[in-house]
C-alpha cells in the first residue's frame, strides 16, 4: 500500500461510508481526548489483512475490553492505516584479491529498506449533515528492520496510549 493513498483512502472509507446519504461529508479536527468512553473499533486497512491483524493484536493485548467490528458504521472510532517501504541506495561494498601480480576486484550496491507508516483515527460525528472529527495522526519511519518495531506496531501502542491517557487507565 502506498503513503500517498492514505489521504485516498480515508476519502475512499468515508465515501464507502457514506453512500446512499448524497452527501459530501464535512471533517472536524478533535482531540485523542475523545477517545473517552469508546468501546468499539474498526481498523481499515485496505487489502492489507497482515497489518490489521498486527494493529488489532498490538490493541487487543493492552485492550481486551475493546470490540472490533467487522463495518466501519458499528463502531465508535475508526482508525485508518497505511504503510509504504522503499529501498535506497546505502553504498558499495568491495573486494580486491591478488593472483599472479594481477588485481582483480568486485564491487556490489548495498540498499536499505525504509518503511514509511501512516494512520488516523477518526469518530462519525452526525450522520444528517455527515460529519467526521479527525482525532489523532500518527507517522512513523522505520529503517532498520532488525532493530525497530514495525511502524503499524507503533501505530497501534500510540492508539493504547492515547486511549488509555482518555480514559485514566494509565499507570498509576
Amino acid at each position: 500500500m502506498q503513503l500517498g493513498r492514505v489521504p485516498a483512502l480515508l476519502l475512499w472509507l468515508v465515501a464507502f461510508t457514506c453512500m446512499g446519504f448524497g452527501q459530501v461529508p464535512d471533517y472536524e479536527y478533535g482531540k485523542p481526548e475523545e477517545l473517552k468512553g469508546v468501546k468499539k473499533i474498526y481498523v481499515f486497512t485496505d487489502r492489507e489483512l497482515e497489518l490489521h491483524d498486527n494493529i488489532v493484536k498490538n490493541i487487543l493485548k493492552k485492550l481486551p475490553h475493546l470490540i472490533v467490528t467487522e463495518q466501519p458504521e458499528q463502531a465508535d472510532v475508526i482508525l485508518v492505516f497505511a504503510a509504504r517501504s522503499t529501498s535506497l541506495f546505502a553504498g558499495l561494498s568491495g573486494e580486491s584479491t591478488v593472483q599472479n601480480d594481477t588485481i582483480y576486484s568486485s564491487s556490489s550496491a548495498n540498499y536499505t529498506t525504509v518503511t514509511e507508516g501512516h494512520g488516523n483515527v477518526i469518530r462519525l460525528v452526525s450522520q444528517n449533515p455527515i460529519r467526521f472529527r479527525l482525532l489523532m495522526e500518527f507517522r512513523d519511519t522505520r529503517s532498520l528492520w532488525w532493530l525497530e518495531r514495525r511502524t503499524s506496531t507503533n501505530f497501534a501502542r500510540a492508539f493504547v496510549k492515547a486511549y488509555e491517557a482518555a480514559n485514566n487507565l494509565g499507570k498509576k
